[in-house]
């Protein structure tokens, strides 16, 4: 794993620590813990879709492995980085839930490494498999992309 990489990760990693297990935290009322319950739902459906459709991809670096397909089935037809995406609203959930000043801000972080880390990525994944450009040109990083936001074919 490169430096870049390992660094990527911890700053992630640090993050949420820092939004998860912040001591300072106070609960959020009842119904902001509710709407955090269902965020976290969410999240943690993602996060299992991308882990069964990734299996021996699975990596927590931007470095794709060594000896692996390229993944464009299941949730990953729909977003290129749904680990990220369930990273977010779960640190999301928790900042809701938890809050503080000090967790917001290491959310913030969070999503601005985890931005650089998918460009990143993105760069590694299409040196290492050509239909990686036409992947990416077509599925949203985060989100799905809007119909005729994709790549023009002619």
């Amino acid at each position: 794993m490169t430096f870049k990489g390992r660094l990527y990760v911890g700053i992630q990693f640090l993050c949420i620590g820092a939004v998860t297990l912040n001591p300072f935290a106070l609960l959020a009322g009842t119904s902001v813990l509710l709407g955090a319950g269902v965020i976290a739902l969410i999240a943690f459906a993602i996060l299992a879709a991308a882990y069964i459709r990734l299996k021996d991809s699975l990596t927590i670096y931007p470095e794709p492995r060594e000896n692996v397909a390229f993944v464009q089935g299941g949730i990953y037809r729909f977003i290129r980085h749904p680990m990220y995406l369930g990273v977010i609203l779960f640190s999301l959930a928790m900042c809701l839930a938890r809050q503080h000043w000090v967790s917001r801000i290491f959310f913030i972080v969070l999503v601005i490494d985890l931005h650089f880390k998918h460009l990143y990525e993105d760069k590694l994944l299409a040196l290492k498999w050509k239909e990686a450009v036409d992947y990416q040109a077509s599925v949203g990083a985060l989100f799905p992309k809007l119909p005729g936001r994709g790549r023009k074919t002619s």
